[in-house]
């Protein structure tokens, strides 16, 4: 009974950290702040030049964190130099703060439980511990998901009721029933603004609880087989090219998308080392890259060189390692780059190294997360890149994480370090194996051509 307990505060602590971690990212992304502020011509409605509304966004949201005492700030406004915000929207904004900060402590201490229950359960019940936490979570998800999804459907089925009755609830006073024709602080987030919040917000808790749920089925399991790992790449590498070819600014699609290139490419280094044939591999990656970027270019996709490509330089990196000729690895490496191949020099060194440590799982693990990690900074070795740097510390969570997003497919390595080595049970049915074998072939070159139609016609 004590320890179902513990597992049900861990669970319940972790959709706790999941959800306010969300909301918390989500009310201080400046970038979408930004792309809104573009969407609802909210300068243009107050009256105020970008410099001036930048500068109240960054008080209202240093405020709102508790960093500031005040929300006084002066900008010029239809021509008169003033506060931008009076009296009643500070007044509000006083319970706003309250609440929200109080929103950090309670996923601050939801933390601390996850971890301390977790480390409890761990060296109490060892190899029991999994299953205990595993059946924790999935309780408070029976809980809690019904709460989630009510919140859903209501919000997307009538969001002002929705968003009037949210008010309510957290405040006691009337102070939130502010002017929209004349209050500044409601035409800088007016109701467009909360419904792409919450949005986001809903968007951002699905995919982290996906991801949760995703790692516990592995756990369950014992670990990820090959099969599972193909489609888990599959899927998130359709969701990639979805934002990149019509929905540029949802950057979490392709934050999404980042997990699928380890995974595949650590898959694609056990294809080379168990296949039965070589040479057939190399042609088949030949002839899929040349007919795959032919359809590419039919179909006016030209900014890609696609990811068959790279395997095909792969595999004769590969061959490379066995023969100890290192060099001629950085020459394929070399040549990835300068044929602007997908992932280039960088994907050849992840290819490598999961091939070369194909049974240390730790230093492939490692290996990966420096190589990212430093394939992410290679730009500040240029002087011209160092005057950016204050900037770029100064609002890197606010906007400029995006520009580091390939560090996140270091999450991958969460599913690859679980990977089960036994080879999946074949399909009965001829046919449906047959199409298992050659589905991704086919399917990466269509998926992009029509992403690309489709991108066009849109």
């Amino acid at each position: 009974m004590k320890n179902r307990s513990l597992a049900l505060i861990f669970g319940l602590s972790i959709w706790i950290v999941i959800i306010l971690g969300v909301i918390h990212i989500s009310s201080l992304d400046k970038a979408f702040y930004r792309e809104q502020y573009q969407k609802n011509e909210v300068a243009e409605n107050i009256g105020i030049n970008e410099v001036d509304l930048t500068k109240a966004t960054s008080v209202l949201l240093e405020y709102l964190e508790g960093k500031r005492a005040d929300l006084t700030v002066f900008a010029t406004i239809n021509g008169e130099y003033k506060e931008v915000f009076n009296t009643k929207e500070k007044d509000h904004m006083i319970d706003v703060q309250v609440l929200f900060v109080k929103t950090i402590w309670i996923r601050n201490i939801a933390f601390a439980l996850l971890l301390i229950v977790g480390a409890y359960l761990g060296f109490t019940k060892k190899k029991e511990s999994i299953d205990i936490l595993s059946r924790g979570f999935k309780e408070a998800s029976m809980v809690l998901g019904v709460v989630f999804v009510f919140i859903v459907v209501y919000a997307v089925l009538d969001f002002q009721n929705f968003w009037i009755l949210f008010h309510k609830l957290l405040f006691s006073n009337d102070l939130w029933l502010l002017n929209p024709y004349t209050d500044n602080l409601i035409l800088m987030v007016p109701l467009p603004f909360f419904f792409s919040l919450v949005s986001l917000i809903l968007f951002r808790s699905l995919m982290a609880l996906g991801f949760v749920f995703t790692l516990d089925w592995g756990l369950n399991h014992q670990g990820y087989d090959h099969r599972f790992l193909k489609w888990f790449a599959l899927i998130t590498m359709t969701i990639d090219h979805v934002g990149h070819f019509l929905f540029p600014d949802y950057i979490e699609l392709r934050v999404i998308g980042r997990l699928a290139f380890p995974i595949f490419a650590y898959l694609f280094a056990l294809t080379y080392r168990y296949t039965s044939n070589r040479k057939r591999l190399l042609i088949q990656m030949s002839i899929a890259a040349l007919l795959t970027q032919g359809l590419l270019y039919l179909t006016n996709v030209n900014e890609l060189v696609n990811i068959f490509f790279l395997f095909m330089l792969g595999c004769l990196a590969f061959d490379a390692m066995d023969k100890g000729r290192i060099w001629l690895i950085i020459v394929i490496g070399g040549l990835a780059d300068i044929l602007d191949v997908d992932y280039g020099m960088y994907g050849i060194a992840v290819l490598t190294l999961f091939y070369f440590y194909h049974e240390q799982r730790n230093k492939q693990m490692l290996g990966y997360a420096i190589i990212s990690l430093m394939f992410v900074l290679l730009p500040f070795l240029s002087a011209d890149t160092w005057p950016l740097i204050p900037r770029i510390l100064n609002d890197f969570f606010g906007f400029y994480w995006r520009y580091f997003i390939q560090a996140l497919s270091i999450l991958a390595l969460a599913l690859l370090f679980f990977y089960n080595k036994k080879k999946p049970e074949a399909y009965s049915n001829k046919h449906l194996a047959f199409v298992e074998k050659h589905f991704f072939y086919v399917y990466y070159a269509v998926h992009l051509a029509l992403l690309g139609l489709l991108r066009g016609i849109l």
